[in-house]
């Protein structure tokens, strides 16, 4: 395929590319499951993952207006 033409040289990792192209897999039977992908190399690479606890929160727009 040609998904790593989409972006420019360094812009993603190996690892990214990798992800992309097994969840991208028109075939079922060979595209990575949920539980596999979730376990993938990508969730490892530096930095990692923020635990969602520590996303700013903001109030809603729609708080207060009735």
């Amino acid at each position: 395929n040609k998904l790593h033409t989409r972006f420019p040289a360094g812009s993603i990792t190996k690892a990214t590319l990798d992800l992309m192209n097994k969840l991208l897999q028109y075939d079922p039977l060979k595209r990575i499951t949920a539980e596999k992908a979730l376990d993938h190399e990508y969730f490892k690479e530096l930095p990692l993952k923020k635990d969602p606890s520590q996303f700013p929160t903001w109030p809603s727009r729609a708080e207060g207006k009735r």
